[in-house]
């Protein structure tokens, strides 16, 4: 008996087997948004517990970039959901028992003084904003108070107050931003937008392995590792921003296997707008497109190459493109010349070692074959012991297939697209390093999470079949032999 699904205004026939498949893969998307959930809203426990600030690892800087910019960039006040609550920024240092009289007569509570970063400042909540104002009015006219912070307390940095993460894109801001000013400034609502963004690279995932494998099969097991793998609960529980860019070069590699260089293009703008390492996800796409072009035209000859150098730089304006756009707030709001000054540094930045992991306070960095092989890990968060680390098994034997099967790419299409994904991107990492960004964190794996569960899962059907590894044992006999030849044809 046959299903009718309405999609789009299209009909669509379900078998019982289709059935079977989208219950599965509806249970998947419930698991992942309740472990996410879950997570995030359990490090809201383990902060308030401890006494803590609320922040979980690079947290401080996107939350305090979003909160400012809200301010800053749209004119707009954030506000604590549960409290009348800020942090007050004072122009001296206060004499705590003048405070806490203060606070005591205005009917204010002092949650947190322990600031050393960021000198003067103390946290206050109260019952209502009128108290709050006469108590901050108080201490104006004792201490002076350089500014005052709506919304959940801000974390020990200096200078927190104003900072605007200018070292990366703006967009993850923006939406965290959005979060903040639609369910108020709260621990968890700052992790809604990874959390969603999490749930869909998980859906958009079992797309790209379906319409490269053809397999319900095949796509529902890559979504489900995924889903199972702790970088990916960890990162799509936590207001970071490489869950954003995980998701969006899922959605462009979907683009790009169904040559939607466009789409493509776009999607990787917006993935950069993210971080800039979205842009990685250039390479697969400039290899498949060479490769299509080559195979239409039979050569490499003058012609070939100006049309692909052309189509290089259509695409390079679309992607430039979506980053002005994504950027004009601070374009409007600093001007060209401080947003270009500041994107030229943000390069100079990430291309440099900002902060090698044998100087002191400074987190553990890795080179980014460490991701595959669970060494060199960064740790999230400290009891409990939290660290940014995908399951390093599923993660070494994709590696070491994806090296195995490259001979295979060219033969076999639902393994020829998933190499390239993962080995592309990763060697994006690689170049990166190579040219002295030397401080690379393990969390940034989640970008390439998606692609190694995708390989992971597609190379099944070519290991259980005899007759493909035959072949693939047969292209690294010639491939080598090819070599050996070119060694002796040098030497000779």
């Amino acid at each position: 008996m046959r299903k009718v699904l309405k999609v789009c205004g299209k009909t669509l026939l379900l078998s019982p087997t289709s059935l079977i498949h989208l219950v599965l893969l509806g249970a998947i998307l419930i698991y992942a948004s309740y472990s996410l959930y879950m997570t995030s809203e359990n490090f809201v426990s383990y902060e308030l517990n401890r006494g803590g600030k609320g922040y979980v690892s690079d947290e401080v800087w996107y939350v305090s970039a979003a909160r400012n910019m809200l301010s800053d960039l749209f004119g707009l006040k954030v506000f604590n959901p549960l409290a009348c609550s800020a942090t007050i920024i004072l122009n001296k240092s206060y004499e705590p028992l003048v405070v806490n009289a203060l606070a005591l007569r205005y009917n204010v509570n002092i949650v947190d003084t322990n600031y050393n970063k960021l000198k003067h400042a103390l946290y206050v909540e109260s019952l209502n904003y009128s108290s709050l104002h006469e108590f901050t009015n108080e201490l104006a006219s004792k201490y002076g108070v350089r500014e005052v912070v709506y919304g959940w307390r801000l974390p020990d940095n200096d200078g927190i107050n104003n900072y605007l993460n200018t070292e990366h894109p703006p967009l993850g801001k923006y939406l965290i931003a959005i979060s903040i000013a639609l369910l108020g400034d709260y621990p968890l609502h700052w992790r809604i937008p990874s959390v969603v963004s999490g749930v869909l690279m998980i859906l958009l995932l079992y797309y790209l392995a379906l319409n490269i494998s053809r397999s319900p099969w095949i796509a529902l097991l890559a979504a489900s590792l995924a889903a199972v793998d702790p970088l990916f609960k960890a990162l799509g529980s936590i207001a970071l921003l490489d869950i954003f860019v995980a998701t969006t070069s899922v959605a462009a590699a979907i683009a790009i296997v169904e040559r939607r260089y466009v789409a493509a293009s776009i999607l990787i703008g917006i993935s950069a707008s993210f971080k800039f390492n979205g842009l990685f996800t250039l390479i697969p796409m400039m290899i498949i497109y060479l490769r299509d072009l080559v195979r239409v035209r039979r050569s490499i000859d003058l012609e070939t190459t100006y049309k692909y150098i052309e189509w290089l730089f259509k695409n390079a304006a679309i992607i430039v493109l979506v980053f002005l756009i994504a950027s004009a707030p601070f374009i409007a709001r600093y001007g060209l010349g401080g947003w270009l000054r500041d994107t030229i540094n943000s390069f100079k930045w990430h291309t440099s070692e900002k902060c090698p992991s044998s100087k002191a306070g400074c987190p553990t960095s890795s080179f980014p074959i460490d991701w595959f092989i669970g060494v060199n890990a960064f740790t999230l968060y400290v009891n409990p012991t939290i660290v940014a680390m995908g399951n390093y098994i599923f993660w070494t034997a994709s590696l070491w297939l994806s090296i195995l099967f490259i001979p295979a790419a060219k033969t076999f299409r639902k393994v020829g697209y998933p190499l390239l994904l993962l080995l592309g991107t990763l060697l994006g990492y690689i170049m990166l390093w190579i040219v002295g960004g030397r401080t690379q964190y393990s969390f940034y794996a989640i970008h390439l999470l998606p692609f190694t569960y995708l390989v992971l899962a597609s190379m099944l059907e070519v290991i259980v079949d005899r007759n493909s590894l035959k072949e693939v044992f047969n292209k690294w006999l010639s491939s080598l032999s090819y070599l050996r030849k070119l060694i002796l044809t040098v030497l000779t």
